[in-house]
């Protein structure tokens, strides 16, 4: 399953993968390739193991707190 977030022209995908039998968060900005009409994936993200989401979640909750 994945979610995508509308940011003008392209998307941010949120999303959980597997990788060599472990489960990540992937949170990555996707591009839309005008010829293939897909959405097609950039080097700006970052891949966290699944079990620091929560951390992750709790951190950028405080951050945007203050």
């Amino acid at each position: 399953m994945n979610k995508d977030i509308k940011y003008g022209k392209s998307v941010i995908r949120v999303q959980k993968t597997i990788y060599k039998e472990k489960t990540y968060l992937d949170i990555r900005k996707y591009y839309l390739e005008e010829d293939s009409g897909e959405f097609k994936p950039t080097r700006k993200g970052i891949t966290i193991p699944i079990e620091l989401a929560e951390n992750v979640e709790m951190a950028i909750d405080e951050v945007i707190d203050n």
